[in-house]
């Protein structure tokens, strides 16, 4: 018996014709779908890797005052948690001010120094067999803004800045060190916010970058 010829079936081309195109359009809609995500991840790759670029929303025909902040010291035990300080620092400028941060200080017309000075974890409430039930978090930090080239005597401001954060403590640790970090970055970003309001009362809003020490 012969086996029927399918390339001369009519029926069996426009299966696999609709079978490849469906081939071909799921592909496509993989693609597509894929494409917010790979956006997003491009995002994040520019704006960690390029440095802080971002300007806040100025009025029209004021210029931006553009600030530097390198990375701060660390004189604490916490590993990173100079870096973690700053990125929070960071964050807040652009999100707060109409200014532009850059990656070089000698770019700036003000730079803003940090030190951490402090980092500590504190009981704050027990159970019944004085086991900690919740921790404090305390980030003391020296913070000095000067403008670009300004002898070190003579900063725009010099301040001692202090953010506690609490966190409950799990039975399990994994879920404990979760709950520390969450602390560390919110009182890094209330440390942040305290320098944003210091800064903005010591320049003014909107600022102008021909303003100097007064």
């Amino acid at each position: 018996m012969s086996s029927p010829d399918l390339h001369h079936d009519p029926s069996a081309r426009g299966k696999e014709a609709a079978h490849g195109a469906c081939r071909v359009g799921g592909g496509l809609w993989s693609v597509i779908s894929l494409c917010p995500r790979l956006i997003l991840f491009g995002l994040v790759l520019t704006f960690s890797g390029c440095g802080y670029r971002a300007v806040s929303t100025v009025p029209p025909g004021d210029s931006p005052l553009i600030l530097a902040v390198p990375l701060f010291e660390n004189h604490t035990f916490e590993p990173l948690l100079e870096a973690r300080v700053t990125e929070r620092v960071k964050s807040r400028l652009v999100s707060s001010g109409p200014w532009r941060i850059v990656n070089q200080p000698t770019t700036a017309d003000f730079v803003i120094h940090g030190v951490v000075t402090g980092f500590g974890i504190t009981p704050v409430a027990f159970d019944d067999v004085n086991r900690a039930l919740e921790q404090r978090v305390t980030i003391t930090a020296l913070v000095t803004t000067a403008r670009q080239g300004a002898p070190p005597e003579s900063p725009l401001f010099r301040d001692v800045l202090t953010a506690t954060a609490e966190y409950t403590e799990s039975a399990e640790s994994v879920a404990t060190r979760e709950a520390e970090n969450r602390a560390i970055e919110e009182a890094g970003d209330l440390l942040a916010q305290d320098l944003v309001s210091k800064l903005v009362g010591r320049l003014g809003h909107p600022v102008h970058a021909d303003e100097g020490n007064k």
